[in-house]
């Protein structure tokens, strides 16, 4: 069935039938002058006159499916790539181009030329940019799905090329890590204002993307079309967060360190220089000293009153170590709070979890295809275990934002089930996943879940670190630098989607059972780091309050009201 839309009218008419035996990956194109239109596909051509409202057949001289045509201004229609009709693996090389004049109604093979040709694709976009140069993007290998590999996956420079259809030339666009489309087949292409394709909306296994990308003609190179963080922007980091604790521990100790052996190296000294009798000396001394510091009856005043004085000194004393004896109790007994932080890496990327697949209801283990949205393959990190199969990235494989395409190796993971048993009993086949943080014991899950098959679920997961203190160590209660101890979580939240693909029995691919998305929530680690309530610090500022320590705003001290030296 074939419809027209009047776009100036705004409706949508019926044309007459066309009674082919056309294969569905055919190709479609408009003349020059915009009164016919070309499909062809296999071994079957046909051009619609709009005018007439009538089909006709034309004799065509190649043998192609999934390829793409491109009409020329000169009326040359130039179909590009493409499988030969009995299997996608039967991929046409880009170096064998066929030519049909829509004027002569002739066919030519031209002679391609170039440096460096693009490699075979299938269900690939194309365009005439400027000058009559044909502009292609994405595509596919020929494997049967699920095991098809998108152009631009494994090697960047394979997305895209450009033919020079003058000297019928190909050669490969600049590289763009950051704006270049995502891999993906079967996406729309047009041409805006003369100088820029818009590309975009394709398929990547069983996810449309929802991106459109730019591409300028004139510098051949693609442009940004999102908003990112500014170049002058400034990250900031806490200090305190990024630097670990041991290591805070490490300098506490060495300070500690370096003073004890300052005061034994000061007291040798005193002894080398003095002699040890005369350095008892001087202590005797330094205590007669004292006495005559402390005791200091005024004249004409009783003996009595200078030892009230003292007794009342010495009674502050012990009330100043209650206080420090209460305090210290508070200290001990002091309830442990978390305090809520985020850390980011530097590159802007977060682990990826570990994840479990188990099938119920299946008598063989199903095939799980791995990929990003960055068309990075992650299949080969999933290996059997038992009667599950198991998702285990190495620590090298992080996932990122959208513009951070050189740092990670995408910003969300795409798993896709086949399997090639008949599907009967579809009330008690489900898939048991659990989510493990990589740096946890993988005997302790943290997320559960039981799905159907027959649907697209999205899991969003948030890393949680939890610094907790390690009893019994006394830095806990002084408040700097604690002994603590990490410990990983996940938290997670599943969303389900309906889930529609094609699937054809008779071309021997695996039925597609379910579609698995792992997305983070944010690249920020939560850490909750716990901390005493009241520590030994919070008291030594409580008890200089408390004594009536205070300081004007010009850096004047004063003691219970008196100016203090």
């Amino acid at each position: 069935m074939v419809d027209i839309f009047k776009r100036y009218i705004e409706y949508w008419r019926s044309i007459s039938t066309l009674n082919s035996t056309l294969v569905s990956d055919f190709s479609v194109s408009l003349a020059p002058n915009k009164d016919k239109v070309y499909l062809l596909g296999g071994k079957d051509a046909w051009v619609y006159y709009v005018g007439l409202n009538t089909w006709s057949s034309f004799v065509s001289r190649m043998e192609r499916c999934g390829h793409t045509s491109t009409m020329l201004t000169d009326g040359n229609l130039v179909f590009i790539g493409g499988y030969t009709c009995s299997g996608p693996s039967s991929l046409i090389p880009m170096t064998q181009i066929n030519v049909y004049n829509s004027y002569t109604s002739t066919w030519t093979s031209p002679q391609i030329k170039g440096n460096t040709f693009p490699s075979a694709r299938i269900y690939h976009s194309a365009i005439v940019m400027n000058k009559n140069n044909i502009f292609i993007c994405g595509g596919q290998d020929g494997k049967v799905q699920p095991f098809q590999v998108y152009m631009g996956s494994e090697e960047l420079q394979e997305m895209t090329a450009v033919l020079d259809t003058d000297t019928w030339t190909w050669r490969i666009p600049k590289l763009s890590y950051l704006n270049q489309p995502y891999p993906q087949s079967y996406a729309t292409i047009a041409l805006v204002n003369t100088t820029k394709l818009v590309f975009g909306f394709g398929i990547n296994y069983h996810t449309v993307q929802d991106k459109f990308h730019v591409f300028d003609t004139v510098t051949e190179t693609w442009q940004e079309t999102s908003f990112s963080r500014s170049k002058n922007a400034v990250w900031i980091e806490n200090s305190s967060d990024v630097v670990a604790s041991s290591m805070n521990q490490r300098i506490i100790w060495i300070i500690l360190g370096c003073i004890g052996g300052a005061l034994i190296l000061l007291y040798s000294i005193a002894v080398w220089n003095f002699g040890y009798r005369k350095l008892n000396q001087t202590f005797f001394k330094s205590m007669t000293f004292i006495k005559r510091e402390i005791w200091k009856p005024r004249v004409g005043e009783p003996g009595w009153a200078e030892t009230a004085r003292l007794i009342l000194k010495f009674m502050f004393l012990l009330l100043f170590m209650y206080l420090i004896f209460t305090l210290s109790n508070q200290v001990i007994h002091s309830p442990v709070i978390d305090q809520l932080s985020f850390e980011t890496s530097p590159d802007m990327t977060i682990d990826v979890p570990d994840i479990k697949f188990c099938f119920d209801g299946l008598e063989t283990v199903p095939y799980i295809r791995c990929t990003t949205d960055f068309g990075t393959q992650c299949t080969d990190y999933i290996q059997p275990s038992l009667s599950c199969l198991v998702f285990q990235a190495p620590d090298s494989f992080k996932l990122g934002q959208t513009t951070s395409r050189l740092q990670s190796n995408g910003s969300f993971l795409k798993f896709d089930y086949y399997t090639e048993e008949k599907q009967t009993q579809v009330d008690s086949q489900q898939i048991q996943i659990e989510l493990f943080h990589t740096l946890y014991n993988n005997s302790n899950s943290y997320s559960y879940y039981s799905v159907p098959f027959g649907q697209t679920d999205t899991i969003h997961y948030q890393i949680m670190k939890r610094v907790r203190l390690i009893p019994g160590g006394i830095w806990n209660y002084i408040g700097v630098s604690p002994f603590t101890e990490p410990h990983y979580e996940l938290e997670t939240i599943l969303t389900t989607d309906y889930f529609s693909t094609r699937h054809d029995p008779s071309s021997g691919s695996p039925e597609p059972l379910g579609s698995l998305q792992i997305v983070p929530i944010s690249i920020e680690t939560r850490v909750y780091r716990e901390q005493k309530a009241f520590a030994w610090i919070n008291a030594m500022v409580y008890n200089l309050v408390y004594l009536g320590i205070d300081h004007d705003p010009h850096g004047v001290t004063y003691i219970d009201g008196h100016l203090g030296t």
